[in-house]
């Protein structure tokens, strides 16, 4: 739940949106986060750092956030992923 959480205040810093008030099923494109594409490369910035102080050899891609019909919840599984994180 730690990672969950850490991954939606990111997602909800980006752009100006409260983290607790996200939910899993919200596309990152769509209302009400419409995030555009600079919001993606801070976006990946921000999950790179999780990722990288949980797990250094791993990483985290634009290219993999930024899908059209990618949303919180897949975001947040890619976070866990790369840091190995069951759950």
């Amino acid at each position: 739940m730690e990672i969950e959480n850490q991954v939606k205040n990111q997602i909800g810093i980006v752009v100006g949106y409260p983290g607790a008030s996200i939910l899993n099923d919200w596309q990152l494109k769509n209302p009400p986060l419409n995030y555009a594409s600079q919001d993606f490369t801070f976006l990946a910035k921000r999950l790179r750092k999780i990722v990288k102080e949980q797990n250094p050899e791993q990483t985290i891609l634009k290219k993999e956030i930024s899908g059209s019909s990618l949303n919180v919840e897949k975001i947040i599984k890619l976070v866990k992923e790369r840091i190995n994180v069951q759950g």
